[in-house]
């Protein structure tokens, strides 16, 4: 299993609190560039730089990446896996 929920997607499990947020603006933003498999694909093997970069591209905001890349990291460090 993997370790992130985005809101709405099933496919990853961590809470992705901060109101639920960001999950679906991100994968949103990520599927206008045809980016959301990359995406998990980063996330998948903890690729912080990519998972980073693919939300920059999507013109994601700078603080909506620090959350993602804030729950990315304690999901890494409570020690979930794929």
């Amino acid at each position: 299993m993997s370790k992130f929920q985005l809101a709405g997607h099933g496919r990853f499990k961590v809470d992705m609190d901060e109101n639920d947020f960001e999950g679906t603006l991100v994968l949103e933003k990520l599927a206008e560039i045809n980016k959301v498999d990359d995406f998990f694909d980063a996330i998948d093997s903890d690729n912080f730089n990519k998972a980073q970069s693919l939300m920059r591209q999507a013109n994601i905001d700078s603080e909506t990446i620090s959350i993602v890349l804030k729950k990315m990291s304690e999901a890494d460090r409570l020690g979930f896996t794929t």
